[in-house]
């Protein structure tokens, strides 16, 4: 196994496969999920093309929600700490959006060239029209919630009996034109 791979499945040691979906998940703090998670992009074998060179990181969260924007800040913080790094080879650049209607966000994500869009607590309402965009435009999301997920979210990060564990919403993914390699899809539990 090559190398990084191999950092990879070790940094997400043993996801926990046997978690049903009746254990609680909790948050795992931002630095850990940043790096899951941007590893986890490097798996998209459509990154380059949606890309266009540069991977675009927009943390999504809703304004006036102290918990929302708390969160967007943190997530903000541990990805801009990582920036430095490249993602499959791609440089990245990171972002923060408030969520406005489906016309705002749509018209963000077209000028500001965002690939990929973390979601943030406080936007449970707003799934649809975060879904709808996503799949116009052709925009990973990650969800900082499970329940974000099953609604059709496509990536995230949850601590689950005392286990980090990646999720991953594969149909919502192959909507948003990411397409994980097998390898990718064998880490995640995968959730409908």
């Amino acid at each position: 196994m090559h190398a990084s791979r191999l950092a990879f499945a070790l940094l997400v040691t043993l996801f926990a496969r046997t978690a049903t979906s009746d254990e609680p998940a909790s948050s795992v703090p931002p630095a850990k999920q940043a790096t899951i998670l941007l590893r986890a992009l490097a798996y998209d074998m459509n990154l380059q093309a949606r890309s266009g060179g540069t991977v675009n990181i927009a943390i999504l969260r809703k304004s006036g929600d102290s918990r929302s924007e708390a969160m967007a800040l943190a997530m903000t913080e541990a990805f801009k700490a990582l920036e430095s790094a490249s993602v499959a080879g791609l440089p990245m650049r990171i972002a923060t959006l408030s969520q406005g209607d489906m016309k705002s966000l749509d018209q963000a994500v077209a000028n500001q060239g965002i690939d990929t869009l973390y979601v943030c607590d406080g936007l449970d309402s707003e799934i649809p029209t975060i879904k709808s965009v996503s799949r116009r435009r052709k925009v990973i999301t990650m969800g900082s919630r499970e329940q974000y997920l099953v609604q059709g979210l496509s990536l995230g990060v949850f601590a689950i009996a005392g286990r980090n564990v990646m999720e991953l919403n594969l149909q919502a993914s192959r909507e948003e034109g990411v397409a994980f390699s097998t390898e990718m899809v064998g880490l995640a539990r995968i959730i409908n």
